[in-house]
Formats: C-alpha cells, sequence, structure tokens
C-alpha cells in the first residue's frame, strides 16, 4: 500500500496508547480499533513506517485519542489525554528517525 501511493498519500492514521517504561523510552500499549482486544494489541506501526518512509513518503502523521478515556476504570482528564499526546509524538517520532535512518543506509551502500 504504501509503495503504491507514494507521493499521492498527504497523512497517516493512528491510535493506541502509551506507556513511558522506567528508562524513560516510550511502548504502545494498546492500539487499533477499541473493542475487547484494544489492551495489549501491538498494532504493527514501526514495520507500517518504515514502509512509507521506504516508499518516499514525506507527509504527516496524525494521531489521535479516539476511545474512552479510562484510569484504573475511571473516567480521565484532558490531562491524561494531553500525557498521551506527548508519549505518541515521542513514539511516532523516533519510529519515524528509525526508519530514515534505515532508508539512509539502504541508499548509502
Amino acid at each position: 500500500m504504501a509503495a503504491d501511493s507514494r507521493s499521492l498519500q498527504v497523512h497517516s492514521h493512528m491510535n493506541g496508547e502509551f506507556a513511558r517504561r522506567p528508562d524513560g523510552q516510550v511502548e504502545l500499549v494498546a492500539g487499533g480499533y477499541f473493542d475487547q482486544n484494544f489492551w495489549g494489541r501491538q498494532v504493527a506501526y514501526p514495520a507500517y513506517i518504515d514502509a512509507l518512509v521506504s516508499a518516499g513518503y514525506r507527509g504527516y502523521m496524525n494521531w489521535e485519542f479516539c476511545h474512552p478515556g479510562l484510569e484504573n476504570g475511571k473516567p480521565v482528564g484532558i490531562e491524561y489525554v494531553h500525557n498521551q499526546t506527548q508519549m505518541a509524538f515521542e513514539y511516532v517520532s523516533a519510529l519515524r528517525a528509525a526508519a530514515e535512518q534505515k532508508a539512509e543506509a539502504i541508499v548509502a551502500s
């Protein structure tokens, strides 16, 4: 899909919830459709972003918090969503930087 769309694609959508590991890195802990399998589902965002970058994609990556916000079974406030947004930015930025390094290494070899 990524190779076929190349310059036609101008943004990419994703969702999920994230957690910060003790080492400070961000990891995906939930994603995809909001259903009974949301928590623990590992969407293949690393492979997807690798494919987009290797196909020459230079557009935007859009993340949204599009499900009920709960923590310990209780509704969360906007600060929770802001925190998730910051972690999503860090997660996607790291994936994109890694994908760009891979693509550059292939071109250089």
